[in-house]
């Protein structure tokens, strides 16, 4: 089982490394080097955000229409395929921008949409498989598994481009995204590979397990816990999310950090939440997951004014500082809701 829980987890790095160029050098480059509207960069970015409701039907879809006896991998494949071409050409945005402010436009919502809808089918089919596979008992160690080794890969993107593109070139800039693109395309077919068994190999148990997306959202809107959890996620991912598209711009704008420093702010803020995992699962059973959820979300909060202030004091070592307990907190924050 430790074999298909690290082909998981390279699925589920494989996705996430696309989104780190796109989230914090395009968004950077394009607000801060090229002066694109902070609101309009914002718009796109939330765009796949938008689709993410159609995972319910994925799921639903994917459960009840295998393909070549297939549940998952050729949804998982597709999505993966439409991420690294999203990422890939996402690139080519911020020249239309500067050359066709219009038809940039168009093609930010085509790239973005692409990552989305990729993101969207890939995401609902490799946690679906990831539960299946696992079974009840082993979903908490498959889960950490995958959420550990993705941060690993987000730590090492970030250096990654921090040193491909140490300054705005768009020739440079497109060819780091595309080695980003093909580096995750690479480990998403290796952890495709004989991972999943033909449906007629699954257990009774597996195949009964298929729902509607009625049913589906059914055990959402008629659970009331499961809703006031539902609204405490939203609010806290919200919260802590919304910085994706400003931290790298802030820091250019603030302290005049250089592209390759605020690439690098990713990686430092991934190793804190590394390191967090560490402490989440330390602290599992000795404390309350709901005192640990909350400790970490205080984190994250304390985190945000200590940003607020380096600003104003225009203090480089109190906006690190900020980096830290940001990483931290949504480390310590994640475990515990998961």
């Amino acid at each position: 089982m430790f074999i298909k829980r690290f082909q998981l987890a390279l699925i589920h790095t494989a996705v996430a490394m696309t989104l780190v160029p796109i989230n914090s050098t395009l968004n950077r480059v394009m607000i801060f080097d090229l002066g694109v509207s902070k609101t309009l960069f914002t718009l796109l970015a939330i765009f796949p955000y938008l689709l993410s409701p159609i995972q319910v039907a994925i799921g639903s879809f994917s459960d009840t229409h295998p393909i070549f006896g297939y549940r998952r991998t050729p949804y998982i494949l597709a999505g993966l395929i439409l991420c690294v071409l999203g990422v890939a050409v996402s690139p080519q945005i911020a020249v239309l921008m500067s050359e066709n402010f219009t038809l940039g436009v168009v093609a930010g919502i085509l790239a973005f949409g692409m990552w989305g809808m990729g993101y969207n089918l890939s995401a609902v089919s490799y946690f679906s498989l990831a539960s299946e596979l696992s079974g009840e008992k082993g979903r908490g160690k498959t889960i950490a598994t995958m959420f550990t080794i993705m941060v690993i890969g987000l730590i090492a993107t970030g250096i990654s481009l921090s040193r491909m593109v140490p300054t705005y070139v768009p020739e440079t800039l497109s060819r780091a995204f595309i080695i980003v693109a093909a580096s995750a395309l690479t480990l998403g077919l290796l952890g495709l590979f004989k991972l999943e068994p033909r449906s007629s190999q699954l257990s009774s148990t597996s195949r009964s397990e298929t729902y509607t997306v009625k049913e589906m959202t059914s055990a959402i809107t008629a659970n009331p816990v499961a809703k006031i959890f539902f609204i405490y996620l939203f609010l806290l991912l919200t919260a802590i999310l919304s910085q994706d598209v400003l931290l790298e711009p802030f820091g250019a704008q603030a302290f005049g950090m250089t592209l390759e420093q605020t690439s690098r702010i990713i990686s430092i803020s991934s190793t804190f939440t590394l390191i967090a995992f560490i402490v989440a699962g330390f602290l599992d059973g000795r404390v309350k997951k709901k005192y640990v959820a909350q400790s970490g979300n205080l984190g994250v909060l304390i985190g945000f004014i200590i940003i607020v202030i380096s600003g104003m004091t225009a203090s480089r070592t109190a906006f690190y500082i900020g980096i830290t307990l940001l990483g931290f907190g949504t480390g310590i924050s994640t475990i515990a809701n998961l």
